[in-house]
């Protein structure tokens, strides 16, 4: 029987409870929620759910955790977590029974009375580290007390930590900003993900039909205001703590499955006819091959080596901020586009331009998938060995 119980002990689902000043004041808000809410989100995406006590877990609920943070100390035990010498949160672990744990939340760490609780004292870098592989980024773990810190700045630090490291130049260096307070809007107003998702997926579909009918501005305005809320939603779910399976399927879909049909209106919209041999056919065909060649490879480098190939190396990194995927293309045609009013056939030349770039940018990788099979194994990404 105390095998058995013991087993169930492990197998149960962690509970988590709060303590604190902030945690049932009603001007304590992050994007839209109460803070207990949010916390009880967070920790219940983190693999916990909420008890009112005897729970394994206690937080103190004036504390923001980064995400990584949260799931790691939720996954450890026999831990306090201390940030500037206060123990900030405790985990005893499935089956803990010290009911006095509580009491830990607040003091400052010592060494003698937290291992007289048979715990161990950990500070965020030492319980997270400081690589996301999720969202291909090293960034060291915060721990933020909301009455000691200003709430727009945790809300920055919060969007911040919910960025991609490793994306486009667009997403990147252009829209941040802008993403940032039109992530606080959609919260503020309880929007969900897959609501800006689809306001996405319309201006995607607009975007073909003025592509396909060569209304090139109106093209690229629905088309860059798509690929805008494509960064939204996703920032929006992480820092809402609204993600979820289906919500991952709807948004990558949509951007798996479009680019393709945008190219195809491209070619359209710039007059091209499906013939064969004919230069624009065949730039096309390099396209829509390219596509799906590209994806192959990156299967390949992940099926290999269980990273993705962007973040093997810094030069593979800095690649994928320019290499030819739908934002860096539409660029590259946009400005051929414009070019257009003084060289009426620059729209064309920047359409073989993104054919070109699309297959320089899969031989590179063709050779760094090569490569790697003569690297001692096993890989590691940069990020991690930093």
């Amino acid at each position: 029987m105390d095998v058995i119980q013991a087993n169930i002990q492990q197998t149960a689902i962690p509970t988590v409870s709060f303590v604190g000043k902030a945690i049932e004041q009603e001007e304590h808000q992050l994007w839209g929620l109460q803070l207990k809410t949010w916390h009880q989100r967070a920790f219940e995406k983190a693999g916990a759910t909420y008890a009112g006590d005897n729970a394994h877990i206690v937080m103190n609920g004036d504390w923001v955790l980064s995400s990584i943070l949260n799931k790691a100390f939720v996954q450890s035990h026999d831990t306090a977590l201390v940030v500037d010498g206060e123990v900030v949160g405790v985990n005893g672990g499935q089956g803990y029974s010290d009911v006095n744990v509580a009491d830990l939340i607040g003091m400052q760490a010592s060494n003698d009375i937290l291992s007289r609780h048979g715990l161990v004292a950990k500070s965020p870098i030492e319980l997270a580290g400081s690589y996301n592989k999720t969202l291909r980024k090293t960034e060291v773990p915060y721990a933020l007390n909301v009455i000691r810190t200003p709430m727009k700045d945790i809300l920055q630090r919060q969007f911040d930590s919910s960025y991609k490291g490793i994306t486009d130049f667009v997403t990147k260096y252009f829209w941040p900003k802008p993403a940032f307070y039109v992530t606080r809007a959609c919260a503020a107003m309880k929007l969900t993900p897959n609501t800006v998702t689809t306001l996405s997926l319309i201006l995607c579909i607009a975007a073909f039909c003025f592509f396909y009918t060569g209304q090139w501005a109106a093209g690229f305005i629905s088309g860059w205001l798509m690929t805008f809320l494509d960064t939204v939603d996703g920032k929006l779910a992480r820092t809402t703590m609204t993600y979820s399976t289906w919500g991952n399927i709807y948004d990558h879909g949509i951007d798996l499955i479009h680019p393709p049909f945008w190219y195809y209106a491209w070619f359209v919209g710039l007059g091209g006819i499906l013939a064969w041999p004919n230069t624009m056919t065949i730039a096309l065909s390099l396209i829509f091959a390219g596509y799906l060649v590209d994806r192959i490879i990156e299967g390949i480098f992940i099926a290999q080596h269980g990273f993705h190939i962007h973040v093997w190396t810094p030069f593979n990194s800095v690649l994928r901020v320019y290499t030819a995927r739908r934002n860096p293309n539409t660029f590259i045609f946009m400005i051929a586009v414009m070019i257009m009013i003084v060289v009426p056939t620059a729209g064309i030349w920047g359409f073989y331009a993104v054919a070109a770039w699309t297959w320089i940018c899969i031989i590179i990788n063709i050779v760094v998938v090569v490569r790697a099979l003569f690297e001692p194994k096993p890989l590691v990404s940069w990020m991690e060995r930093e």
